[in-house]
């Protein structure tokens, strides 16, 4: 009877970790976007929680890597006793969880943040790329680059010439909010 036991068992464990390997290499090639939707399934519970929960662990992955662990680490023992199935399990959810937290963790990682606007003030220097217009007519703009960044502004100018293209401008003034999109007037950089 044991050994029927430990037979069933060890069919169960290659099993699993068959799935496992499988659809780890399948996930390397195809991306794992049945996790993401089985996790994004859960992120109400996940905001209910404060923004984590166990329920943020759960992927089909790590649901195998856990019943594979559970599965090995039981017949490693090589007897039926208690002890050894709640180590199994210990080790089981252990395992779940740290897939879990690991893949959760890289994804954050993965994930690219969203800087900042970019905001000019009067003093910056930049490159007209469109010639701005003289006397203050629109038409014309001016990128700038700031903290790894650059952007692009509608540019205006009181001078009596245009400012051709690739001329370099200081800022005078900035119309409008700085953080949507201003209008920036410009005069040549001296």
């Amino acid at each position: 009877m044991a050994n029927l036991h430990f037979s069933t068992l060890l069919v169960f464990a290659l099993v699993c970790t068959a799935l496992f390997f499988l659809h780890f290499i399948v996930s390397l090639f195809l991306g794992d976007g049945h996790d993401d939707a089985v996790s994004a399934g859960l992120e109400s519970l996940d905001s209910m929680a404060g923004g984590f929960s166990i329920f943020s662990l759960f992927t089909l992955s790590g649901l195998l890597s856990g019943i594979s662990i559970t599965l090995w680490t039981y017949l490693l023992f090589d007897d039926a006793s208690y002890r050894a199935m709640l180590i199994a399990l210990a080790a089981g959810v252990a395992t779940f969880v740290v897939y879990g937290g690991l893949r959760k963790w890289i994804k954050q990682l993965d994930r690219p943040g969203v800087p900042e606007a970019l905001i000019v003030e009067r003093g910056d220097v930049g490159v007209v790329y469109i010639r701005v217009h003289a006397n203050g007519q629109k038409g014309g703009q001016a990128y700038f680059d700031k903290h790894h960044q650059r952007r692009t502004f509608d540019a205006i100018t009181e001078e009596d010439q245009p400012i051709p293209s690739s001329t370099r401008v200081t800022v005078v003034d900035v119309i409008g909010e700085a953080s949507d999109n201003p209008i920036i007037k410009v005069k040549t950089h001296s």
